[in-house]
């Protein structure tokens, strides 16, 4: 299983990329939207990717449409509104991701919520 994580800060890059090896899960960061769809578009198929919604000059809610969009080949991803404002994050769900996760970072640089999730799916 494969995380990509779009974040347009690397401190958040960073964060989610600590926070997957600390879950076991391998991870790769996009600092934008087209760059994640490009990649897909390139034959990349992560099962799942944290999104946020400031990407500079794009929206995650409009990357998110234009993933889902993309899916037509039967490789669909979870995709997570991962943005500092709920409120955005579920902007990202009503374009079609399938849930939310707070951004925020602990003591050790990770996210708690990502792990947990990524854990979760492991179980799965």
């Amino acid at each position: 299983m494969s995380l990509w994580i779009v974040d347009d800060l690397a401190q958040n890059r960073d964060c989610a990329l600590r926070s997957a090896a600390a879950a076991g899960w391998p991870a790769q960061a996009f600092a934008s939207g087209a760059a994640a769809l490009a990649a897909r578009s390139a034959g990349g198929r992560p099962e799942v990717v944290l999104l946020d919604y400031d990407l500079g000059g794009e929206r995650g809610d409009r990357v998110c449409a234009a993933w889902r969009s993309a899916e037509t080949d039967g490789a669909v991803a979870i995709l997570v509104g991962y943005s500092s404002s709920p409120a955005c994050s579920e902007a990202i769900v009503r374009a079609g991701a399938d849930t939310v996760l707070p951004k925020r970072s602990d003591g050790s640089g990770r996210n708690p919520a990502v792990v947990r999730f990524l854990n979760s799916l492991r179980r799965t």
